[in-house]
């Protein structure tokens, strides 16, 4: 029976293919561009001679290389971003280098990580408080460009007068100098390269280096060449409170969204006491703004709410939507926080109001 078996269905397993084309799969392996011979970020040479170091720079070159998508965005907001950087960094005596450092950590990005770290430089909010940042309800100066970066330089520099290794002071940037301390310190080495890091920072500051092999000359790679702009617009130094940033836009001729776009680090639709550098961008050419029949029902007085949670006791005739305008936040939210099924709300009733 095991013959019989074999034979009927093992003929089976081979059909005929002398009559039909056979299919060719193509090969897909195509070859990885060489990446450029000499590696230097802040006048530190990368020493790709030594095999290792070499494969673990490949490593992060090839993946970043392969993430089109992320690396045309960069270089978009690169053409805006980079020459305000630049002067920046120039200004506090450091090295332009340091933009890859930026694009690294952000792709020049005003985002958050999981961990908490916002904006393009992506400072832990422990780290910009200590810079002199201000965060609360209002605003994330985390997000304000100029403001940001000079807090960011000014982290670096205390970095390379402590380590006086630009490679420590990215690692140290990355994990903190406490991390890099206790390494060097436990593992008795002096050098980037002989530390034994969690895999994030170990990866780190060949991220830096592939970011300025790649984004030194983006055309080279296929991506856009740079087309640098003069930033449009100017600022203004303003002293707070201000009620209605839609008013204070449409003052200066242009929309409460373009104020917004320019100044991502604003939370929401006032700014209480305090002296303010705010980005006024151009006037459209094709498009005017006035406040001829503006109205809006007046907002809620700006005052110092800090970052928090308060207890708002609902009164008569408000609803969610009037609540939630208040304090600038969304329905949705006050929903979420206080466990509401419905918009129905009763005079008297608590709710928490999270100012984030």
């Amino acid at each position: 029976m095991f013959i019989l078996f074999f034979v009927l269905f093992g003929c089976q397993a081979s059909p005929d293919t002398s009559s039909s084309p056979v299919t060719q799969i193509p090969n897909r392996i195509s070859v990885l561009p060489a990446w450029p011979e000499s590696l230097v970020v802040c006048g530190i040479r990368l020493p790709v001679e030594d095999q290792e170091i070499r494969e673990r720079f490949e490593r992060e070159f090839y993946t970043t290389l392969h993430n089109e998508n992320l690396n045309l965005q960069t270089v978009m907001a690169g053409n805006k971003l980079l020459p305000v950087l630049k002067k920046l960094i120039r200004e506090e005596g450091l090295p332009e280098d340091l933009v890859y450092l930026a694009i690294a950590e952000s792709n020049l990005r005003f985002v958050s990580s999981p961990a908490g770290a916002t904006g393009l430089w992506q400072l832990m909010e422990f780290v910009a408080r200590g810079e002199d940042l201000r965060i609360n309800y209002w605003v994330d100066e985390r997000n304000h460009t100029e403001k940001s970066t000079r807090a960011a330089l000014s982290l670096i520099k205390k970095l390379k007068r402590k380590y006086q290794d630009w490679n420590l002071v990215f690692a140290a940037y990355n994990v903190g100098e406490g991390n890099i301390d206790d390494n060097l310190k436990f593992q008795n080495v002096t050098s980037f390269f002989d530390l034994y890091l969690n895999e994030e920072t170990s990866r780190y500051i060949f991220r830096v280096y592939a970011a300025k092999a790649i984004f030194e000359s983006p055309g080279k790679w296929g991506l856009p060449a740079w087309d640098f702009r003069e930033p449009e617009g100017g600022t203004e130094t303003v002293k707070g409170p201000v009620q209605n940033l839609a008013a204070f836009a449409l003052e200066r001729g242009v929309s409460y969204r373009d104020l917004r776009l320019a100044n991502p680090w604003m939370k929401r639709r006032g700014l209480p006491d305090g002296t303010y550098l705010i980005s006024v961008p151009s006037v459209r050419k094709d498009k005017t703004f006035s406040l001829n029949g503006y109205s809006y029902t007046k907002l809620k007085a700006v005052d110092n709410l800090a970052a928090g949670t308060v207890s708002h006791e609902v009164k008569e005739g408000e609803t969610l939507l009037s609540i939630a305008l208040q304090y600038d936040v969304e329905t949705d939210e006050i929903k979420k926080w206080n466990n509401l099924k419905t918009e129905m709300l009763m005079t008297g009733q608590k709710l928490k109001i999270v100012l984030k």
